[in-house]
Protein backbone atom coordinates (compact mmCIF):
# COMPACT_ATOMS: atom_id res chain seq x y z
CA UNK A 1 0.00 0.00 0.00
CA UNK A 2 1.49 3.31 -1.08
CA UNK A 3 0.28 6.59 0.34
CA UNK A 4 1.63 9.97 -0.59
CA UNK A 5 1.95 11.94 2.62
CA UNK A 6 3.55 15.15 3.59
CA UNK A 7 6.04 13.91 6.15
CA UNK A 8 6.51 17.40 7.55
CA UNK A 9 5.58 16.24 11.03
CA UNK A 10 8.23 13.54 10.82
CA UNK A 11 10.89 15.70 9.16
CA UNK A 12 12.05 17.74 12.16
CA UNK A 13 12.86 14.52 14.00
CA UNK A 14 14.61 13.00 10.99
CA UNK A 15 16.49 16.23 10.22
CA UNK A 16 17.56 16.58 13.83
CA UNK A 17 18.72 12.97 13.98
CA UNK A 18 20.72 13.28 10.76
CA UNK A 19 22.20 16.57 11.91
CA UNK A 20 23.17 15.01 15.24
CA UNK A 21 24.72 11.98 13.53
CA UNK A 22 26.90 14.26 11.39
CA UNK A 23 27.74 16.98 13.90
CA UNK A 24 28.70 14.72 16.81
CA UNK A 25 31.69 13.06 15.12
CA UNK A 26 32.72 16.32 13.45
CA UNK A 27 32.79 18.20 16.74
CA UNK A 28 34.71 15.28 18.25
CA UNK A 29 37.28 15.51 15.46
CA UNK A 30 37.59 19.26 15.93
CA UNK A 31 37.93 18.88 19.71
CA UNK A 32 40.65 16.27 19.39
CA UNK A 33 42.40 18.39 16.74
CA UNK A 34 42.37 21.33 19.17
CA UNK A 35 43.93 19.16 21.87
CA UNK A 36 46.51 17.90 19.38
CA UNK A 37 47.36 21.49 18.42
CA UNK A 38 48.47 22.08 22.01
CA UNK A 39 51.13 19.35 21.81
CA UNK A 40 54.61 19.59 20.31
CA UNK A 41 54.34 18.96 16.56
CA UNK A 42 56.83 19.30 13.77
CA UNK A 43 56.07 21.53 10.76
CA UNK A 44 54.70 18.71 8.61
CA UNK A 45 52.40 17.53 11.40
CA UNK A 46 51.14 21.10 11.89
CA UNK A 47 50.32 21.27 8.16
CA UNK A 48 48.41 17.98 8.39
CA UNK A 49 46.55 19.26 11.44
CA UNK A 50 45.68 22.51 9.68
CA UNK A 51 44.28 20.51 6.73
CA UNK A 52 42.33 18.26 9.10
CA UNK A 53 40.75 21.24 10.88
CA UNK A 54 39.95 22.96 7.58
CA UNK A 55 38.29 19.82 6.19
CA UNK A 56 36.23 19.20 9.35
CA UNK A 57 35.08 22.83 9.42
CA UNK A 58 34.12 22.59 5.75
CA UNK A 59 32.04 19.46 6.40
CA UNK A 60 30.39 21.19 9.36
CA UNK A 61 29.52 24.15 7.13
CA UNK A 62 28.05 21.83 4.48
CA UNK A 63 25.95 20.08 7.12
CA UNK A 64 24.60 23.43 8.33
CA UNK A 65 23.70 24.46 4.77
CA UNK A 66 22.02 21.12 4.12
CA UNK A 67 20.04 21.37 7.35
CA UNK A 68 18.94 24.92 6.47
CA UNK A 69 17.93 23.81 2.99
CA UNK A 70 15.66 21.07 4.35
CA UNK A 71 14.14 23.44 6.90
CA UNK A 72 13.24 25.89 4.11
CA UNK A 73 12.14 23.24 1.59
CA UNK A 74 9.76 20.66 3.03
CA UNK A 75 9.95 17.32 1.24
CA UNK A 76 7.04 15.16 0.21
CA UNK A 77 7.70 11.48 0.24
CA UNK A 78 5.86 8.32 -0.61
CA UNK A 79 5.39 6.07 2.38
Amino acid sequence: MTNTNNIGSYQPTARSQISHELRTPLTGILGMAHLLSETPLNQQQREYLKDLIHSANHLLSLEEKLYSFFIKNPVKSEI
